[in-house]
């Protein structure tokens, strides 16, 4: 099996996130089922350290309000929202990334 390169590697992850993300997205819609990208972000933000978490909201709050996006609260709330798929669009491409290696690695002649 040959290693797939960086971009076929990043297309097919990014690919899977999106297609994971849509799919859950209509589960909630028609089914009522959970959102699946709240559930990772609600857990990363357990996961993550305090601090890290007040920075990036710090953060968040200083770009907002340097390029006068609007309301503060508004602006924060939608960016807030929009982080999830997001994030489960990037976890899959990284997920692809590992799968890749692990296999190369597997797979590489036993020397």
């Amino acid at each position: 099996m040959n290693k797939l390169s960086l971009t076929k590697s990043t297309f097919l992850g990014t690919a899977v996130g999106i297609t994971v993300t849509g799919i859950t997205s209509l589960g909630n819609l028609f089914a009522g089922l959970p959102f699946a990208p709240f559930i990772l972000f609600d857990w990363l933000a357990r996961l993550l350290h305090g601090p890290l978490i007040t920075w990036a909201i710090d953060a968040m709050v200083a770009a907002i309000r340097g390029l006068d996006l609007g309301p503060t609260s508004e602006v924060a709330k939608l960016a807030e929202q929009a982080e999830p798929p997001e994030i489960l669009a990037c976890t899959g491409c990284g997920r692809r990334w590992a799968v890749d290696d692990g296999i190369y690695l597997f797979k590489a002649p036993q020397q």
